[in-house]
């Protein structure tokens, strides 16, 4: 390559990258005094550097000042070739002859006619004066202006080999010694002189002549990592030569060569940077270097090398000619395979490296230490990724029609995301909201990115949610780009629209999305991201078609990492869910997170709906109870509803843990609700019947209609559980938790307000604790409010009401606890369990799990007045884990192979010290019943006293105390157990002449009652309990609790399940006893009376000692229940 091909090769590496910048290091040979060759290589340096500024006449200076005859020869020969002017000196043998005069004067001659003329520059007036000044010098030098006529055939030469106009290379020029912003290293040292020192030929010969040895380099560097100027010193001396171990440039420890490819002179240079979320550092990083990245236009690859500089890869595709770089330049297609290749992060301040590990090597890590490992693509291709420059996306085919640059160069993000079938076919469509995903023409409509849901019919785009594992804390969330403002701001983000293509069409492709992303939810169907791309091999592959070559793969629910459960009302797996309620999904996903101790994996319990206007609204005034919601009260339900709702089940942030060994796999609960959007139902129009769903029946007509099912037609993101309701204030709320009928759907009716917290509907004087709204507790973040859209998506999850009953199944209102579950409804109907097939003799099961936590002390749950969730609520999924997610009949366990039978425990991580709980699958595992019941003796008599025993397995949170007495008082103390003794009693209020019962009056007698076991301070309520037994009941919190049932004055109680009829008379009738029947008077004090009589207590008595429940202790430690020897203290 010729010197100036060579500078031109300079302007063009720096076109490359412009964070290069250069300095230049001048030499000589040995062949003259080492002083005489400091100066020499200076002028040398300088001969260069005006070249490359465009200083013309700093640069003929230069030439004049040291020039010999052969110099020009040289100038003289080169034209000859490259121009074909008569200029040859014959040979260049530095002595003026009658050639070198012709040729020079030819020189001149030519350079007038065929240079300057036709280029508009100045010529050379007088040649023939300009000839007897070079013969009249005695060293025959040629003029300055002669030497400036070089210097501009010399630019113009550069200019051409750099296939531009000769103005846009006099740009390149300006911008070279430009002072800011120059290409040099330093603006006060561009070059240095380093004389003889430093010889590449022959480096222990002195006065050694060597063409090698006299050479200008131009050296590059990242100015990142170029010493700084004032670090850059170089010797002063000049009367020796220098070493390399004083050398700023020279020493290894400063430089490393690497040569420029003279195939770059028809180059282009593009600019790559790959990006991925590194795990360990738990940030987006860029890929290190260590990929070999290939250039194609069409099937045929294109030479090209590499440089890697500040996580950018500079990509030389060289171009065989100027004319095809002109041809194709925009036709780039970049391609890398890897083979075996991992970026590895050994901790949180080490820097990712590229590092080569086989399958097995990587199969046989501890899923801890896999965890600092990142799959690069085995292959990935740049057709049809949609890629970013300066913040705006774009295909990449269309970010190619215009240069990249080092500061601004195309991101290629390779965790972006393709949605996939099991077999990695690409060929995703949406779905309409029928059952069949077919829209009104028949067809399952495809991937949009449409969005008029005002048009007729509605349009929808296509979208996604995303739940990712935010490396912060290893919590599944989901994603809200928007993370503050309001709630509809944050919803409105989280939906997730596919990308558009440069032609406008829907693409399988999700830009950008969070670290740690776990599931991509599309049409309700989960797709699993874990380390699988795509690839050439998978189903039905083609880039024709937009498919993509490399991207992270979202798997429909991935078998390898994922079971999914389907849950209804007739599910045969009782322990995840009531089984009269219930449609929802599970959701077990298999690793995700990582603590740097422990695999996390989550257990997704997901309930979807549409929302819509109630169909029969009453229309009443503006500013009433019956007032309509308006639309946008009803698009509040999909961001606020669902946030607040999600809120409150999540903000537990309970655990599942190895009961038997320390916590290497931990399992998280997270509850997800969404709202689809994309639905409207429009009610047929005055005087056509409204809507309505108010009973089964009346469900099936609605779901059958027309309106509905046009409705479905035109909906998209597939078909959810539920259609939710939104009703005016005057309704109230309530959730048809199962597809009774067959009914497609479950149903849900909310009021306005239920989306937000309610704290004034249970005023504090109302609850037994005479605590109210809000209220924090435990160290959970925030306060709790009051939700009833989360209690009501509670029963849709499976969950039972936490209601102490209160008798108004029986057609009253009293607000004291009954025992109904044993008597007749008001419709004549006997209530039934679960199962449907209660007989009703043993009161554990019962339906209800409410009695051992609701009354005074927990009177504010979710599934009671709609504020947190217990322990009790999310335990069951923990056995259904620790089972192995089987269903009832079958030896089939899928998670076995996740989970290797571990039985897992609840942890409640915010209490301090932390609570913890855990039952056998040998245990009594239905959370809507107790463990064991018994009718026990509180003496023998006769006549005998008796009252029954229900012995709950469940430890909540709400049940560690306080111990109030003995030698332990004020000390912490974990319940294991409960058990509810409760004396049920049939009660008839008789009127006495004059004196007529009124339902308050009744309400107020049994709340009196009620009192003495559960409000009277120091008498009764949890203040006893069962210890020193040991094992899995000790401790044992006693907890009395009356139940009452209501029969006619006159009559009789419908059954016998009670264990005395209690006979109010309205007047003051002494306490008697006759068989099974208490008859008493309607004073308090007589009230108290019959409180002590239950418990075999003086009718004066005003206090209970442990000693007064021996019988709860003989029953307790025998066979059957505790097996042990425990005793009654005070708590």
């Amino acid at each position: 390559m010729s010197g100036l091909k060579a500078l031109a090769l300079v302007f063009r590496e720096l076109q490359f990258d412009e964070r290069k910048k250069i300095i230049l290091a001048a030499h000589t040979d040995t062949s003259g005094d080492v002083t005489y060759n400091f100066e020499l290589s200076e002028m040398r340096a300088q001969n260069v550097l005006y070249l490359l500024t465009g200083e013309k006449d700093n640069w003929t200076a230069v030439c004049y000042g040291k020039q010999k005859v052969e110099d020009y020869q040289q100038v003289l020969t080169w034209v000859f070739t490259s121009r074909r002017w008569p200029c040859n000196p014959q040979g260049i043998d530095n002595s003026w002859g009658p050639n070198t005069e012709h040729a020079t004067e030819n020189f001149i001659n030519y350079y007038n006619t065929e240079y300057a003329r036709p280029n508009g520059l100045d010529e050379f007036e007088n040649p023939s004066a300009l000839m007897r000044t070079i013969r009249n010098d005695g060293q025959k030098r040629w003029p300055e202006e002669l030497w400036g006529a070089v210097f501009e055939l010399y630019g113009e030469e550069m200019a051409k080999a750099l296939s531009m106009p000769r103005a846009q290379f006099e740009e390149l020029r300006q911008g070279m010694g430009a002072s800011p912003g120059g290409k040099f290293l330093y603006e006060t040292k561009k070059y240095v002189a380093c004389g003889e020192s430093f010889p590449i030929d022959d480096a222990e010969k002195s006065n050694y002549r060597s063409q090698s040895n006299r050479r200008v380099e131009i050296l590059f560097f990242d100015e990142t990592e170029a010493l700084a100027e004032e670090d850059f010193i170089c010797p002063a001396e000049r009367g020796r030569t220098h070493t390399e171990a004083e050398c700023p440039l020279w020493n290894d420890w400063h430089f490393i060569p690497l040569y420029i490819d003279p195939n770059d002179l028809n180059a282009v240079a593009y600019h790559l940077k790959f990006r991925y979320f590194d795990r360990v550092l738990k940030a987006a990083a860029d890929v290190p270097t260590g990929v070999t990245i290939h250039a194609y236009v069409g099937a045929n690859e294109i030479s090209s090398r590499q440089s890697y500089s500040g996580g950018v890869f500079t990509v030389v595709v060289q171009f065989p000619t100027n004319a095809q770089a002109q041809a194709d330049a925009n036709n780039v297609r970049f391609e890398f395979r890897t083979a075996n290749q991992w970026i590895y992060t050994e901790n949180d301040g080490a820097t990712p490296t590229i590092v080569n590990r086989t399958p097995d090597q990587i199969a046989a890590l501890t899923p801890v230490e896999r965890w600092k490992y990142y799959d690069l693509p085995a292959e990935w291709s740049s057709a049809n990724w949609r890629c970013t420059v300066n913040n705006q996306i774009n295909d990449f085919a269309e970010h190619m029609k215009t240069r990249t640059t080092a500061g601004a160069p195309i991101i290629i993000n390779l965790d972006d995301i393709v949605l996939t079938a099991a077999d990695g076919s690409q060929i995703i469509t949406d779905r309409a909201g029928t059952a069949d995903g077919k829209d009104a023409t028949g067809v399952i409509p495809p991937l949009s990115v449409t969005d008029n849901p005002n048009a007729n019919p509605p349009q929808f785009a296509s979208r996604v949610r995303i739940l990712f594992v935010d490396p912060a804390d290893n919590r599944l969330k989901v994603h809200y780009p928007i993370s503050s403002g309001t709630d509809q701001a944050q919803h409105t983000s989280s939906i997730i629209r596919f990308q558009a293509n440069a032609a406008g069409n829907a693409m399988n492709f999700i830009k950008d999305p969070p670290g740690g992303t776990r599931v991509v939810v599309f049409c309700h169907e989960f797709y699993d991201v874990t380390a699988k791309r795509t690839v050439h091999t998978d189903a039905a592959f083609d880039p024709a078609r937009g498919h993509i070559l490399g991207a992270r793969r979202a798997v429909l629910t991935d078998p390898d990492v994922h079971y999914k459960k389907v849950i209804l009302q007739t599910d045969a797996t009782p322990v995840v869910h009531n089984p009269i309620i219930g449609d929802f999904d599970v959701h077990y996903l298999h690793g995700g997170g990582c603590d740097g101790t422990n695999q996390i994996s989550y257990l997704v319990v997901y309930w979807c709906t549409y929302v819509t206007l109630d169909t029969n609204p009453t229309n009443g005034p503006a500013g009433g109870n019956t007032e309509a919601p308006t639309d946008g009260e009803i698009a509040k339900f999909l961001s606020t509803g669902m946030m607040n709702s999600m809120k409150h089940w999540n903000k537990k942030e309970y655990e599942f843990i190895d009961n038997a060994a320390a916590a290497a796999h931990i399992i998280r609960p997270f509850y997800f609700f969404e709202g689809n959007e994309a639905f409207k139902l429009v009610p047929p129009a005055a005087p056509a019947a409204p809507l309505d769903f108010d009973t089964v029946a009346h469900a099936a007509t609605m779901f059958a209609s027309a309106a509905f099912t046009t409705a479905l037609q035109t909906a998209r993101g597939g078909r959810p559980k539920s259609v939710l309701f939104i009703t005016e204030e005057g309704k109230g709320s309530w959730m048809r938790s199962y597809r009774a009928a067959n009914t497609p759907f479950t149903i849900m009716r909310v009021r306005m307000k239920t989306c937000e917290d309610d704290t004034g509907r249970f005023p504090a004087a109302n609850l037994p604790s005479g605590a109210g709204f809000p209220f924090a507790e435990f160290g959970d973040s925030g306060q709790y409010g009051c939700l009833a859209m989360a209690h009501e998506i509670g029963h849709a999850t499976g969950q039972v009401d936490d209601y102490t009953e209160d008798l108004r199944s029986g057609g009253h209102t009293y607000s004291c606890p009954s025992f109904s579950q044993f008597g007749q409804l008001a419709d004549g109907s006997w209530l039934k369990d679960g199962n449907g097939d209660h007989d009703h003799t043993n009161f554990h099961q019962r339906v209800q799990s409410s009695d051992p936590y609701v009354p005074k002390h927990d009177d504010k749950t979710m599934m009671d007045k709609n504020g947190p969730i217990r322990m009790r609520h999310v335990w069951r999924f923990a056995h259904w884990l620790s089972e192995g997610g089987p269903s009832a009949g079958s030896p089939n366990k899928p998670l076995q192979g996740f989970l290797n039978d571990v039985q897992f425990k609840v942890k409640a991580p915010h209490p301090n010290p932390v609570l913890e709980y855990f039952r056998t699958d040998t245990d009594n595992v239905n959370p809507w019943s107790c463990s064991t019941s018994a009718r026990l003796t509180v003496l023998a008599g006769p006549p005998e006293r008796t009252m029954n025993a229900y012995l709950w397995r469940s430890l909540d949170e709400t049940r560690r105390g306080k111990r109030a007495a003995g030698a332990n008082a004020g000390q912490d103390v974990d319940y294991k157990a409960i058990l509810v003794v409760r004396p049920l009693l049939s009660v008839s209020f008789v009127n006495v002449g004059a004196n007529v019962w009124a339902t308050g009056d009744m309400d107020d007698w049994l709340s009196v009652l009620t009192g003495y076991f559960t409000k009277v301070q120091n008498l009764l309520h949890d203040k006893f309990m069962l210890s020193g037994g040991g094992g899995d009941l000790d401790p044992t919190l006693i907890h009395f609790l009356p139940g009452f049932d209501i029969y006619p004055s006159g009559g009789a109680p419908p059954h016998n399940h009670y264990n005395y009829r209690v006979v109010v008379r309205r007047d003051n009738t002494a306490f008697s006893r006759a068989g099974d029947t208490l008859t008493l008077g309607v004073s308090n004090a007589l009230v108290r009376e019959l409180f002590n009589y239950l418990f075999n207590k003086p009718a004066a008595s005003a206090a209970f000692a442990a000693a007064d429940f021996a019988w709860i202790r003989t029953w307790f430690s025998g066979a059957g229940v505790a097996n042990a020897a425990f005793n009654v203290v005070e708590v």
